[in-house]
């Protein structure tokens, strides 16, 4: 069984091989490996990888920083829902009731740690990524979050 040395290594290799900023040191021994992606829109998001070779389980987290007056809580809430529907086979969209945040988490059961794997799970975390930029153009518009979903949808259909 690989150690968390050989998983760690493989994601900085392709951090550093996507260009990728990373927001922790190689040397840290922990399982948390924290970095910006950057999309094709050339936003840049919070991401993780939480590493568990015991288990031979990665997933990656990218964190949606928002900005929004608390009465809105309940609609956001309601397009992260509905935007479960387009990418639940890729993983899925998380809001936190509390602290109004929004992410994408997708795990995956890691048997060869090495930087094409990782990679692999990045691309795989692209499609939410677009469908989240394409709904959050219509956040503060007049649509519902029926409607933002629809057209998020619409926008990125492959």
């Amino acid at each position: 069984m690989p150690e968390l040395s050989v998983y760690r290594g493989a994601v900085y290799w392709m951090i550093s091989d996507y260009g990728y900023q990373t927001l922790n040191e190689p040397g840290d021994a922990d399982n948390d490996i924290r970095f910006q992606c950057t999309a094709k829109s050339g936003r840049s998001y919070r991401s993780q990888f939480l590493l568990y070779p015991i288990q031979r389980i990665a997933r990656v987290v990218i964190h949606f920083d928002l900005r929004y007056h608390p009465n809105r809580r309940l609609f956001f809430a309601e397009v992260v829902h509905r935007l479960n529907d387009s990418v639940a086979v890729l993983g899925h969209f998380e809001f936190h009731w509390d602290s109004g945040q929004t992410s994408f988490v997708f795990g995956a059961e890691v048997t060869d740690p090495d930087p094409e794997t990782f990679a692999t799970m990045m691309n795989r975390c692209a499609y939410a990524i677009e469908v989240w930029e394409a709904a959050s153009g219509f956040f503060s518009g007049r649509l519902g979050a029926d409607g933002v979903v629809s057209v998020a949808q619409m926008l990125t259909e492959v």
